[in-house]
């Protein structure tokens, strides 16, 4: 800090005032009450630079405000204008004017698609209910960084957590209490990805819809295992939980570093954009030896999610009073339909890359 730097500099001219002093036969000089004098005065001028300075931001905080409403209520406007001329396009086809109009119209739509990352976003349904009705873009470049770097570590710090937790699970299998906590933890977790996802895309990121889709999923699948009474039913599937659980974070643990490093990678090379993070389909894959030993797990890992709809299907005609079993089948059919596509896909077009490069 500035003030910190003028502090040690005047501390360090004082100690050396009295050092000269000591060995000039101890006689006390007025230096040191100049240099506190002449540090009172430097503070004082930095003060009032502060003053003014806040001033103008004020000032400028103003002007933006007042751009800012003109701005959008003239977005607004210029929008409504233009969807009401796509219309009328039509009745002027066969006219002279007609291609002439099309193309400023194209030019005009555009405009307004770029022009729409200046105004305000709520991020949905979803946010809404937590944050409420507030704009979530960042206006500064450092602040979104900043969110996307806490995102980025947020991941990292808990995926061991949840390994921990499941093994522990896995070895007190009969503390329900201590399952019930596994879940808690898991909804949170899951929610809060939805929401940080949910700001990272209105801020220009790469994330696909689907994987916001997928944390909604996975949040109900925790609050089904979370309200699950300690039944029978739950006995005989909470090992089969535990293991896919611990199998799912730890692939999650090796995907994001791989992800991590293959983003890094990509934006070195300028093909990605400073807001966009490492995620399961987001980062283009490259077919090197870290994806082929990665790629089977992943899919063994959808499999499983398959499996465990199935299972549950079973349980639920045994035990048709608990309802959870069958929305949780329900809900891992979804998280597997979604996941299995979604990798196909993702695969079919490095596969399509690699043979148009070729």
């Amino acid at each position: 800090m500035v003030v910190e730097t003028k502090k040690e500099y005047y501390s360090a001219q004082d100690e050396n005032s009295k050092d000269s002093g000591a060995t000039s036969g101890g006689v006390q000089t007025s230096t040191p009450l100049l240099n506190w004098e002449e540090y009172l005065r430097d503070v004082e001028s930095t003060h009032s630079q502060l003053l003014q300075i806040s001033y103008q931001l004020r000032q400028s905080f103003s002007h933006l405000d007042n751009l800012q409403a003109e701005f959008e209520s003239k977005y607004q406007m210029q929008k409504k204008d233009v969807e009401s001329l796509k219309t009328y396009l039509k009745d002027i086809r066969d006219t002279s004017q007609y291609a002439s109009a099309k193309e400023k119209i194209e030019t005009w739509s555009l405009d307004l698609k770029q022009m729409s990352s200046l105004m305000p976003v709520s991020g949905g349904t979803f946010v809404e209910l937590f944050l409420g009705t507030t704009d979530l873009r960042f206006r500064r470049k450092q602040q979104r960084i900043a969110f996307k770097t806490q995102y980025e570590l947020y991941k990292k710090r808990l995926g061991p957590f949840f390994v921990w937790m499941t093994f522990l699970c896995f070895l007190f299998e009969r503390n329900r209490w201590l399952h019930m906590l596994l879940q808690l933890f898991l909804a949170y977790y899951y929610a809060s990805l939805a929401i940080r996802e949910n700001i990272l895309r209105a801020n220009g990121s790469n994330i696909k819809s689907w994987w916001i889709w997928h944390h909604y999923l996975s949040m109900g699948i925790a609050t089904c295992f979370l309200t699950w009474p300690d039944s029978t039913s739950y006995a005989m599937f909470r090992n089969r939980l535990h293991i896919f659980g611990m199998y799912t974070a730890l692939l999650q643990i090796l995907q994001a570093r791989y992800q991590m490093a293959r983003l890094y990678t990509l934006r070195s090379l300028g093909k990605a954009g400073e807001m966009d993070v490492a995620n399961t389909d987001s980062t283009p894959i490259h077919w090197g030896s870290s994806m082929k030993l990665l790629m089977p797990f992943v899919i063994v890992g959808q499999l499983i999610q398959l499996y465990n709809c199935i299972f549950l299907y079973r349980l639920w005609r045994m035990f048709p009073v608990e309802s959870q079993i069958l929305v949780a089948s329900i809900l891992f059919l979804s998280t597997f339909a979604g996941n299995f596509s979604t990798t196909m896909y993702t695969l079919y077009e490095k596969t399509r890359g690699k043979k148009h490069s070729s």
